[in-house]
């Protein structure tokens, strides 16, 4: 349910010096709340695509991997549908006709005691691959929570989809298409 204290204190150590980087992009040197950083670095691909070819704080090849796999992150509004042993289901709102679950870990507290609950909707999330995980960074935007007959319809697709073998639990370029 939750990365390792190492993997976690890695993902902190790699993530924030970006989002620096990406709050000084535009060269304006603001200083922003670090949501506003994080939405200027996954809206301009450019960003992130700079930071890994030049390289400013000399990351070994290993955190340069990481760190260039965020550029398949996936953005949007979910539903925190379900909690199990290492992970928690996001299910994606805003594909009705393709629609995806992902399994996603925590980094310090689980999704669920962030967002207060199962079945609660969380908007402006970004989902980042992680050496053999999903995680996400942890800052969102708490929605309304889900009454119980749009929970059962949510789990019945989770169930679909799970029988369907389309619970995602590795973020891959595929998933953009």
């Amino acid at each position: 349910m939750l990365l390792s204290k190492l993997d976690c204190m890695l993902f902190f150590e790699l993530f924030i010096p970006l989002l620096g980087y990406a709050n000084a992009f535009d060269g304006m040197n603001k200083r922003r709340p670090i949501d506003q950083a994080r939405n200027i670095l996954f809206a301009d691909p450019c960003i992130l695509a700079e930071y890994v070819t030049k390289n400013p704080h000399k990351l070994i090849s290993e955190h340069l991997k990481i760190v260039s796999g965020w550029q398949n992150c996936i953005r949007g509004s979910f539903v925190l549908l379900k909690e199990l042993k290492l992970s928690t289901i996001f299910l994606q709102l805003a594909r009705k006709k393709n629609p995806v679950a992902y399994e996603v870990v925590g980094l310090n507290d689980p999704p669920v005691d962030l967002a207060e609950g199962l079945g609660r909707i969380v908007n402006q999330v970004t989902l980042l691959p992680f050496k053999n995980v999903i995680i996400w960074d942890g800052l969102f935007s708490a929605g309304p929570f889900c009454g119980s007959n749009y929970m059962r319809g949510f789990n019945e697709e989770y169930q679909n989809l799970k029988k369907e073998g389309r619970v995602v639990k590795f973020i891959t370029e595929s998933l953009h298409n």
